[in-house]
């Protein structure tokens, strides 16, 4: 859509793919210890120090934040104002996230559209039946999903969907069964091999029917 409003090309959106036996938890919503945020140090991108702000006032919540490496000024001040109930992880190899993820009740996601695209975490956290407290609603995929909430940038709502999603048990499982449910239905990685198999197929279609043998050299007399 937005390369159509920009560029005036067509284009076909091809989903992202899921593993979904990895991603597959079996933890209920009681062995589900903390609220996750995946992200590096950066002041407009992910706002680590968005997550911060928030867990500061939900004191009682445990949050795990895995921070990679970005602008050093920013992690001297998220280290600085790490309250107690914030662990900070460095760096978590990726086929290794999925340990953390099946731990959390929550995954909070701080990020902006406007300076990122569709962050892939989400649909992780969708795949892993864990609910998605954000910023902002990606591609509608919350809202097309059922996998969670958003608050269009608005801090006290996000504090306040956190505390809701972590205490009601009830739409905590409505959530983390919808988002595992529209991964299932989207993202299955034989549906979108397929989908981009069959793309391949027509351009190379397109491009032979609108292709012309070369004009024969001329034969001597």
């Amino acid at each position: 859509r937005r390369l159509k409003e920009l560029a005036h090309i067509e284009s076909t959106v091809i989903r992202n793919p899921v593993d979904l036996e990895k991603w597959r938890s079996q933890s209920s919503w009681e062995q589900r210890e903390h609220v996750l945020w995946i992200g590096r140090y950066d002041r407009h991108h992910k706002r680590p120090l968005a997550c911060l702000d928030a867990a500061r006032q939900l004191p009682h919540i445990p949050f795990v934040m895995i921070v990679n490496r970005g602008d050093d000024t920013v992690e001297q001040e998220v280290r600085r104002q790490v309250p107690p109930n914030v662990r900070l992880i460095n760096y978590v190899p990726h086929d290794q996230l999925v340990n953390y993820f099946t731990k959390s009740r929550l995954f909070l996601s701080t990020g902006t559209a406007e300076h990122e695209g569709f962050p892939n975490v989400l649909l992780e956290a969708a795949a892993s039946s864990t609910p998605i407290v954000s910023m902002q609603d990606f591609d509608d995929f919350l809202a097309q999903s059922g996998a969670g909430t958003w608050v269009n940038d608005d801090p006290p709502a996000l504090v306040s969907e956190l505390q809701s999603l972590w205490t009601d048990q009830h739409r905590w499982n409505e959530c983390s069964a919808a988002g595992r449910r529209y991964v299932e239905q989207h993202h299955r990685r034989d549906s979108t091999y397929q989908a981009f198999a069959q793309l391949l197929r027509r351009i190379c279609q397109s491009t032979s029917s609108q292709s012309s043998p070369a004009d024969p050299e001329p034969r001597s007399l």
